[in-house]
């Protein structure tokens, strides 16, 4: 969801996010929580979050055919989804 969002930006929006319980008295999932955790290990690798996943995660384990933004080439392996809308009329998505 923060795709587009400059790094100073991003941890601005943190650091203007309410801690909702005491540490380690429960949990929640958090978006803004797991991208941090991106971003984190990112600059601790030094490296951008996409180099950060390909090197360490996709190519030691061989896939290569994953992507962040899905190349032109190789757009026709993908179904095209859709949604519908309030009308009822099926709308073509991008990937």
């Amino acid at each position: 969801p923060f795709d587009g969002i400059s790094i100073p930006v991003f941890k601005e929006l943190y650091n203007q996010t309410p801690v909702e319980s005491l540490l380690g008295t429960t949990w929640n999932y958090s978006d803004i929580g797991t991208s941090l955790l991106g971003l984190v290990l990112a600059e601790n690798a030094g490296l951008t979050y996409e180099t950060m996943v390909t090197k360490k995660i996709l190519k030691p384990l061989g896939m290569n055919g994953l992507y962040f933004r899905v190349p032109d080439s190789e757009e026709i392996r993908f179904p095209t989804g859709y949604m519908i809308d309030p009308k009822g009329n099926r709308i073509s998505i991008p990937h």
